[in-house]
């Protein structure tokens, strides 16, 4: 007959594991209420409560303000025991963990007090899972000082008071020891120094290594098992950020390999994590492309805000609170989308007779990423000239007069110069209006009132125009 231990243990494991993914979700709640029933009937209240407080969040039937208030009543109740608040205060702590509804230390301090309930104790397995859910939430944080003292905390656990056959006879310890590898995993990404050399390949091989190892641990727990490599995908993405990483393909196959398991894991909050950590990639993908590859970056862009509504909608249906990180990615997404789909051309605007200065600027701001419009290349035969001179002023962020003493109005210049002023008007800092005078040339009265640059050669002049442009470069890289 199995203990109350072990009954908990296997209720848990259902409530988050599932099974067959088209199986009646209702039935399935019913079921496991039913079960709960019984297991309180044997094993007393307490940990049943917590059981339910599991349930109705798997399924969405309660918010996590309110199951947060229910295991703390546990964790408070007097006749309670020590199991049973420790397991209410973790619950607690993982669910008050970046909640909007709470103090931002209010998590903390369910960690220390069920750490401190553990160690006075001597419950050394308890305390092992206890500090590798701080160690998470350090992480995730960044709160690198915090995170090395928990790794030391645990290490002098795992040193003093458990012993690795200890860990082999526990499948709740494989799992919390298959916990620890990743959260050791995340903070060598988040302490290696950036770098593309060989220290760079020797972190991420040892990344590897440790979470390829947690996720063989959890061979038989499909809901960890995902998360381990979701979790690890999503590591990646942030290492990228800050050390240049750019293997995204190496990246998409490990969320593959995630996507693939949730094809047999009924489990919103998985969803919602695996389409969050997607948007973050197609996110960083898309701003990484824009300067060399406009089309695919927005395309990479709008393939994130997809994701993001997928994750928003995922976690709305079990009621968790990450559903706000998610809408913050979507309308970070959203503004990305909304300024880089702004005009990005530059509209050059000369005498005919100086084109050949005008087409070696050209040049050059085509091959530094921007794209400039000539009327040369932008208006082919038969275009009305107004016409394509309009287009041209609206699809461009700047305007820039290139002043030479054969700039003088004619039939076309005053109307580029009545243009540029009025997309000024309309998009203020949005569009800029550059002013750059070659040898004796005269600036008109009308483009006097923005400033304008005397240029001594052609270097000064390119040099004034990317200090003026609302838009920029792009960051350097090899050329592959």
């Amino acid at each position: 007959m199995k203990s109350c231990s072990e009954r908990y243990d296997q209720i848990l494991h259902v409530i988050f594991e599932g099974s067959d993914p088209y199986e009646d979700q209702d039935a399935r709640f019913a079921s496991l209420q039913h079960d709960i029933k019984d297991f309180e009937g044997a094993c007393g209240g307490n940990d049943a409560e917590i059981l339910r407080c599991y349930l109705d969040q798997k399924f969405g039937h309660a918010d996590t303000p309110s199951l947060v208030m229910r295991l703390r009543r546990v964790a408070t109740s007097p006749g309670a025991p020590v199991h049973s608040r420790l397991k209410a205060l973790t619950g607690a702590a993982t669910l008050s963990y970046r909640n909007p509804y709470f103090p931002p230390d209010l998590s903390v301090q369910f960690r220390s007090q069920a750490y401190t309930l553990a160690f006075g104790s001597e419950l050394w397995k308890e305390a092992f899972n206890i500090l590798n859910n701080w160690l998470f939430a350090a992480l995730s944080d960044g709160d690198l000082q915090t995170a090395k003292e928990r790794i030391n905390d645990i290490e002098r656990i795992l040193r003093e008071h458990i012993s690795q056959p200890i860990i082999a006879s526990d499948p709740n310890l494989v799992e919390v020891q298959a916990r620890f590898k990743t959260h050791q995993a995340k903070y060598l990404l988040q302490t290696a120094v950036p770098s593309n050399g060989d220290a760079a390949d020797q972190v991420l091989c040892r990344v590897e290594e440790l979470y390829e190892s947690a996720i063989s641990d959890e061979r038989a727990n499909v809901h960890r098992r995902v998360n381990k490599q979701i979790e690890w995908a999503s590591s990646l993405v942030k290492f990228a950020r800050t050390n240049g990483y750019d293997n995204f393909d190496r990246i998409e196959a490990i969320l593959d390999r995630a996507y693939r398991s949730l094809d047999a894991h009924v489990c919103s909050a998985c969803r919602g994590y695996f389409y969050y950590t997607r948007a973050e990639l197609l996110g960083f993908q898309g701003g990484t492309l824009f300067n060399t590859n406009r089309d695919r970056a927005l395309d990479c862009w709008r393939g994130a805000r997809r994701a993001a509504i997928e994750s928003i909608d995922a976690y709305r249906r079990e009621k968790h609170h990450f559903e706000n990180e998610a809408s913050d990615l979507l309308l970070r997404v959203e503004e990305e989308l909304a300024k880089d789909s702004r005009p990005q051309e530059i509209f050059l605007s000369h005498k005919t007779v100086n084109k050949d200065l005008v087409l070696r600027f050209e040049k050059v701001l085509r091959e530094l990423g921007f794209s400039p419009w000539m009327d040369v290349d932008k208006m082919p035969a038969g275009t009305q000239p107004l016409r394509g001179i309009h287009s041209g002023m609206k699809g461009s962020c700047a305007c820039v007069f290139f002043v030479t003493p054969d700039f003088e109005d004619d039939k076309y210049l005053r109307t580029e110069i009545d243009l540029a002023m009025k997309q000024k008007v309309e998009r203020g800092d949005e569009f800029a209006i550059i002013a750059l005078v070659f040898g004796r040339g005269e600036v008109p009265e009308i483009l006097k009132q923005y400033i304008y640059k005397e240029c001594r050669d052609e270097m000064e002049g390119l040099l004034q125009i990317l200090r003026a442009l609302p838009i920029r470069v792009g960051t350097v890289h090899w050329r592959v």
